[in-house]
């Protein structure tokens, strides 16, 4: 498919250069699919999952630290206050 090896390109550009990279697009569009197959080598969590984020929520420092090569965060809208301190430990 066009869109997915070119969208696979850029993001593998850009990941060359930036830390934190956000993926954004419609609901079911793949997106998940596309970043967990690009850095597969990444842990993954899903904000959906109620444990992860009650992880997250007790204590958002310590649960960055346990990424520190990095990791897919899926649904992080779920718990908005990653963003912050993804941006500060970045």
């Amino acid at each position: 498919m066009f869109i997915n090896r070119f969208l696979k390109e850029q993001i593998l550009e850009v990941s060359m250069f930036y830390r934190v990279i956000t993926l954004t697009g419609p609901h079911q569009s793949e997106k998940t699919t596309l970043v967990r197959n690009l850095f597969s080598d990444l842990s993954s969590v899903n904000f959906e999952d109620i444990p992860p984020r009650i992880e997250a929520m007790n204590d958002v420092k310590a649960f960055i630290n346990h990424f520190s090569r990095g990791a897919v965060i899926d649904e992080a809208h779920n718990f908005p206050d990653i963003f912050s301190a993804i941006q500060i430990r970045s």
